[in-house]
């Protein structure tokens, strides 16, 4: 088994993806040598060590490093900021399709075809995969689906339109690809969504309608609409 398969077996294995408690996040990243890395993040919000629904995933190696533990969010905020390089700056996209490991490889292929090879001014950023698998827990009945949220890092100024031009061709390259196989999904997560991402408009029309109802009933004026600078917004 690869960590691709066990995201995959997260929602479609029995009883997997039926545990509200139990969540993953495989990170596969590149940087601009050919270097690779790979981690996962597993979460269990319930205070037990190594849960058996992790058990396929903990016990692949080799592994370079664990630091599988209870602990509090403090901990695990202050552990997350000391990996991120000061003076860095970062674009993020997101996108959702059927949550099967082949698929999952071919957007690898996907990021490393788009970043392997480019050539920016500083010479030197990050990019990665960050596989969400949406476990059943919250998908209920529909079919079983997956996020991704692409993260790309890099540190001269000069390189922005670089890295921002690449994001934006791995998007249409991973959407035309899930398309082309019938395996694309519509909705984009907000909080990993780029900023040129139709966010709103992937909730799907009868969502769209409901919001914009409740948006008129008590933001009449519309101030968060109009006056509000940022953000996604419903008109």
């Amino acid at each position: 088994m690869t960590q691709l398969d066990f995201v995959q077996n997260f929602t479609t294995a029995s009883g997997a993806g039926e545990d509200d408690f139990a969540a993953i996040e495989s990170v596969h990243a590149f940087n601009a040598t050919g270097q690779t890395a790979l981690a996962a993040i597993i979460t269990y919000t319930k205070p037990k060590a190594f849960p058996a629904i992790f058990k396929n995933l903990t016990d692949l190696q080799p592994q370079n490093a664990n630091d599988l533990r209870i602990t509090n969010l403090l901990n695990l905020t202050t552990e997350a900021g000391a990996g991120i390089g000061n003076g860095g700056r970062y674009v993020w996209a997101t996108g959702t399709f059927a949550n099967n490991a082949t698929i999952l490889a071919k957007v690898n292929e996907l990021a490393q075809a788009t970043f392997s090879n480019l050539k920016t001014k500083n010479g030197n950023f990050t990019f990665a995969n960050v596989f969400q698998p949406i476990p059943s827990s919250i998908t209920s009945k529909s079919a079983a689906t997956g996020g991704t949220n692409f993260v790309a890092q890099y540190w001269d100024d000069a390189d922005e339109a670089i890295i921002e031009s690449a994001t934006q061709n791995f998007i249409k390259s991973v959407n035309c690809y899930t398309k082309s196989i019938g395996q694309f999904k519509p909705f984009l997560y907000m909080n990993y969504a780029y900023p040129t991402q139709d966010v709103i408009n992937s909730y799907g029309r009868k969502n769209v309608d409901f919001l914009r109802r409740v948006s008129r009933t008590y933001d009449p004026a519309q101030v968060f609409q109009r006056l509000v600078p940022g953000g996604y917004k419903l008109y």
